[in-house]
């Protein structure tokens, strides 16, 4: 009896065992180990405006509309939506969308998100995006209308996911410590600097994601995140990895890379009030003087595009009518030379960020060859930010990440009047034909009247060179070979993770 009490402990130990292994098996393929560099600010669609933030809670919460993969603007929350005269927007709401804690959600819960950003006391970068709104009206749980004070032909782009996502009425006037939305995943946890953990959301009303449980590690190290997939204990992560890391880590058999075309846009950034770059010619001699190929396939690696203007080749108001300063150094020393100038130096303020700092420095070996000598100063990103908005710089590189998919962007960057803090003309451009053309852009309705006047703004900005293009950020995954159906979005966001499995 011994004997056969023993011979059943031993299977029952056995099968105990393998239950115990498939368990832990069907557990890591129901989970997703993410790695991001860095906290969100807010997780309140209202209020965060960092990428960090908005790819999260983009993950979280749903907004009125969205662009699909071509920049086409697509139903979200709206069903449909009717357009008169561009001042009167009407959405009709798909029924049957359910919030996280269970309730329907309705034209009520989209006017309290609109009212509550427009409401004086509420504090928001984003107040911007509904400061025309004239007033807000429910007609029934699924119809609502927006009145503009003035016809705005991209006011669908300023309800746009990530960036206004709708909450619920009611809502706290910071939703962030306890989200609550309609998207594909609901927060469970969230512990600053470790990671934010994720849940499938079982009522989402459209295509539920194929993985259950999210985690979204916190990693601000370049070095430790390449470290974490190799190791395997983190199964992917976009846009956090260095060029020179990807080329390295193509050598993992075990990892794989997927490229997207990207629309994140990279510049120099110009002062326009300086007394050398206040001319022209020193501006088309810089534009000139830098070999931009040579940097994308050395230093970047190929994993940049080239970039002529500022919005990006996938935007239907897209022109490549403008000019194509390719380098050419004798070129750039005639300008230089009209100018009356031989040898100048010039300051470029750049972040302590090495990769930045790299490219400062590739800047400056190249124009070094024309006679322009850059001295690089180097500050923590507030500073640099800080100064470049008061005016206290003479060159610098920034990226935009997102702002750039609307023509709106051009009347914010370049009409004289909008100097910070009115707008983000840094650079103090000033140019009588430019306000002109950005005004006529403002009041303008007719799509192929408005893509003419975009051809001219952006020959008239590669002209007279307020910005020099540099490129494209491409959206690029990296994670293990057991991945499957990786569909990565041109703006970089997360949205892949409503569709990846195992």
């Amino acid at each position: 009896m011994t004997i056969h009490h023993k011979k059943i402990n031993s299977k029952v130990f056995i099968f105990l065992f393998f239950l115990l292994l498939f368990s832990y098996i069907y557990s890591r393929s129901d989970t997703l180990i993410v790695a991001i560099d860095g906290n969100p600010v807010s997780l309140d669609p209202r209020i965060g405006y960092t990428q960090v933030s908005e790819h999260v809670y983009g993950l979280i919460f749903n907004s009125l509309v969205k662009y699909d993969k071509n920049l086409n603007i697509v139903p979200d929350l709206a069903e449909k939506w009717e357009i008169e005269g561009y001042k009167k927007f009407t959405f009709y709401l798909k029924k049957g969308v359910k919030f996280q804690d269970g309730r329907e959600l309705t034209s009520k819960d989209v006017a309290y998100t609109f009212l509550s950003l427009m409401d004086k006391n509420f504090i928001s970068i984003k107040k911007r995006s509904v400061e025309n709104i004239e007033k807000i009206v429910p007609q029934g749980k699924y119809k609502i209308t927006f009145f503009l004070k003035k016809p705005d032909f991209n006011f669908l782009s300023k309800v746009i996911s990530p960036g206004i996502g709708i909450v619920e009425y009611g809502s706290p006037k910071d939703v962030s410590k306890s989200p609550i939305g309609t998207g594909p995943f609901k927060l469970i946890n969230y512990k600053y600097g470790e990671r934010i953990v994720l849940e499938r959301n079982e009522d989402y009303f459209g295509e539920k994601p194929k993985i259950k449980k999210l985690i979204l590690k916190i990693i601000p190290d370049e070095s430790t995140i390449a470290l974490e997939l190799r190791k395997g204990s983190v199964d992917c992560t976009i846009n956090t990895l260095s060029p020179d890391t990807i080329y390295e880590i193509k050598k993992e058999k075990t990892l794989q890379i997927k490229v997207e075309r990207g629309t994140n846009y990279q510049y120099i950034g110009l002062n326009m009030e300086d007394k050398y770059l206040k001319n022209k010619d020193v501006r088309k001699a810089i534009a000139y003087g830098l070999n931009l190929d040579e940097i994308i396939k050395y230093l970047y690696r190929g994993y940049v595009k080239r970039a002529y203007t500022i919005l990006p080749p996938q935007h239907p108001f897209y022109s490549d009518k403008v000019i194509k300063y390719n380098y050419n150094p004798q070129l750039a020393k005639k300008f230089l030379k009209k100018a009356h100038l031989k040898k100048i130096t010039l300051e470029y303020k750049a972040s302590t960020n090495l990769k930045y700092l790299q490219q400062a420095q590739v800047f400056q070996y190249q124009l070094k060859k024309i006679g322009i000598n850059l001295k690089i100063t180097s500050f923590e990103f507030a500073t640099v930010i800080s100064d470049i908005i008061n005016g206290n710089f003479q060159m610098y590189s920034l990226m935009w990440i997102g702002a750039n998919l609307t023509d709106d962007f051009f009347y914010d960057l370049f009409y004289s009047k909008n100097t910070p803090p009115n707008g983000y003309n840094r650079g103090r451009f000033s140019n009588k034909e430019m306000d002109i053309l950005l005004l006529n852009l403002q009041n303008c309705l007719n799509v192929r009247k408005r893509k003419k006047i975009d051809e001219k703004i952006q020959y008239l900005i590669s002209d007279e060179l307020p910005y020099i293009s540099l490129w494209y950020v491409d959206t690029i995954f990296v994670g293990k070979r057991d991945l499957k159906d990786i569909e990565l979005d041109p703006t970089g966001s997360l949205s892949f993770l409503t569709v990846i499995h195992r």
